[in-house]
């Protein structure tokens, strides 16, 4: 029973003083963070960590500089930011486009397309899928 007793008290410690604390903490610092400010991080905080991927969540964009002495800690830092980077900045805006400009294709139209583009083939493709006929002529000397 004193067992089972501290064990809970552990518990309840561990959530009201560590964990609560870091929430708080990362609550109130995440909307501190303005768009475009550059955040210098020297080691591996769950604290600073929370705080910065409440800050995306919230949509601020802002560029982190880690500067960490241990293996890994930065690595996966800089991992996670590339892949926000490339789903927020690269692939978002492509599917965006594509959305876009398949409505503005209508049915018995000719596209020419000059050069390979990313945007250009997901833009048909979405056009095809909404069921829109249409010819593409491709003119590239590769």
């Amino acid at each position: 029973e004193a067992r089972k007793l501290i064990l809970e008290a552990i518990d309840l410690f561990r959530e009201k003083r560590l964990l609560l604390p870091v929430k708080e903490i990362a609550a109130i610092g995440s909307k501190l963070i303005g768009h475009g400010e550059k955040i210098v991080v020297y080691a591996y905080s769950e604290v600073v960590l929370n705080l910065l991927k409440q800050a995306r969540n919230l949509g601020t964009d802002f560029l982190v500089i880690v500067i960490d002495s241990r293996r890994g800690e930065a690595r996966k830092l800089i991992l996670e930011a590339i892949d926000l980077f490339r789903e927020k900045r690269l692939l978002l805006p492509v599917k965006e486009i594509a959305a876009i400009g398949s409505k503005l294709i209508g049915h018995g139209e000719k596209i020419v397309v000059y050069a390979y583009s990313e945007v250009v083939l997901n833009l048909l493709k979405q056009a095809r899928n909404l069921g829109t006929d249409f010819l593409v002529i491709v003119i590239d000397s590769r």
